[in-house]
């Protein structure tokens, strides 16, 4: 007997409300060609830390918990009707909360995009003509942010016990800033755990890319492309900025390796290339609410319980800012660090020096890039450094109990816990750079 996926098939006309929703474009080109019922959508509904993409393997809330397609009992239909993409992540929507990509190698965990109602997934691989490096076991998703940090340190053994005995838990303190993700997924999918949380989604069956000769359908495949193609912008403007940067260097910036490669990041989160974090104001990326309230009165934090997450940059509100974390490292293309001896206090010190330098290289306008991104990029970013040691060398590095000041959801949060102090000595603020608009 197959197992029984908790999955739902729908046609078009069931699933059009729920697309109509939160991509109303693509919901619109769907309509014009009608799609008959035997154009299936599979629905699935995540609970919050569950895989969805395990080292490149989908996985399919089941009665027996999320199990992977490679499983012997799934029903071969479902290979079929979601195998299409390689074998590996079919071509989906988000349609509640939201869902992070990221990439496990070693000890790394690396967010590389966080995903919202009306985004759709997989669509480099579904648009490509031959195999494609993305198919590889690096790849992974989870229902909600998987690169989850409360600022407060929550490692103390006396009031890790008090969780641990109100949700009956075997798990230990965590050892470091990404290991607390343990703690919020066992939490979260503990049975008296207080507020429901799941992710929903909709996968794309096989059947809706069998007609690439089909000219109606070319529609659908033009808009496809539209989107992957607007998504990989900054692939295409990345090549200008390396050739920039390496010229902004010549001229007596000396960085090590791993301080440039650290300004090529900041570019990258500012022209939201790839996300950055940001301070929790809602529950999209995960139960928050309900976790601030359990370490506040449960674990008995003595600080706020600020969380923080992968979000993007904002160029709308200055008051939304987000945040580069030294202590959490999350570059995509990185060189050995040299084994020069450096504190987060000079590391974070020479990258402002690197970061002005390649500014103000770029205003100078000698390439004349005065109409493309990577000058609005220098033009428009505000960079603030902290730390929470005092700048002795000229004020140039900000304390980081000045930070709400300058983020509205950090001010949101102090208003609900005001009783508590902000958590200017978190680790993760330890030499940390804010990126607003100016």
């Amino acid at each position: 007997m197959s197992l029984k996926l908790n999955v739902e098939k729908l046609t078009w006309k069931e699933a059009r409300k729920d697309i109509l929703k939160v991509n109303p474009d693509l919901a619109k080109i769907i309509d014009k060609l009608s799609p008959g019922d035997e154009y299936k959508l599979i629905k699935a509904r995540y609970p919050f830390g569950q895989n969805i993409l395990d080292q490149g393997v989908l996985h399919l809330p089941s009665d027996n918990g999320n199990i992977s397609m490679n499983h012997p009992e799934i029903d071969p239909e479902f290979h079929v009707m979601l195998g299409y993409n390689f074998n590996t992540m079919p071509m989906g929507i988000v349609l509640n909360k939201s869902i992070e990509l990221y990439l496990t190698v070693d000890s790394r965990t690396i967010p590389f995009s966080i995903m919202k109602p009306g985004k759709i997934f997989a669509l480099w691989t579904v648009m490509e003509m031959s195999a494609s490096a993305h198919i590889g076991r690096i790849w992974n998703i989870t229902a909600g942010a998987r690169s989850l940090i409360m600022l407060p340190k929550i490692s103390d053994a006396v009031n890790f016990k008090k969780i641990k005995r109100e949700f009956n838990l075997s798990l230990s303190a965590p050892n470091d800033l990404l290991d607390q993700w343990n703690t919020f997924s066992s939490l979260a999918n503990h049975p008296t755990f207080p507020q429901p949380w799941e992710a929903e989604v909709i996968y794309f069956s096989n059947k809706w890319f069998d007609n690439d000769k089909d000219d109606d359908w070319r529609l659908f495949r033009y808009f496809l492309m539209s989107s992957a193609w607007h998504a990989t912008a900054f692939l295409r403007n990345q090549v200008i900025f390396d050739f920039t940067f390496s010229l902004a260097l010549e001229k007596n910036l000396r960085p090590n390796p791993y301080i440039s490669d650290t300004t090529k990041h900041l570019y990258n989160i500012g022209t939201g290339a790839y996300p950055g974090f940001v301070v929790a104001s809602d529950d999209c990326a995960a139960p928050i609410s309900t976790f601030q309230d359990i370490f506040a009165n449960i674990y008995g934090l003595k600080y706020a319980p600020l969380i923080v997450h992968p979000g993007y940059f904002s160029e709308v509100d200055p008051m939304k800012p987000c945040y580069y974390a030294l202590q959490s490292p999350s570059l995509m293309d990185f060189s050995p660090k040299t084994k020069k001896a450096s504190s987060k206090f000079e590391d974070i010190g020479e990258l402002r020096s690197v970061v002005n330098g390649v500014t103000s290289y770029i205003l100078q306008n000698k390439l004349g890039l005065e109409n493309t991104p990577i000058y609005k990029w220098a033009k428009n970013t505000q960079y603030d450094y902290f730390h929470t040691e005092s700048d002795s060398y000229g004020g140039n590095i900000l304390l980081t109990k000045t930070m709400p000041n300058g983020d509205s959801n950090i001010l949101t949060n102090m208003n609900n816990f005001s009783s508590l102090d902000f958590p200017e000595n978190s680790p993760f603020l330890r030499g940390c750079i804010r990126l607003s608009i100016k």
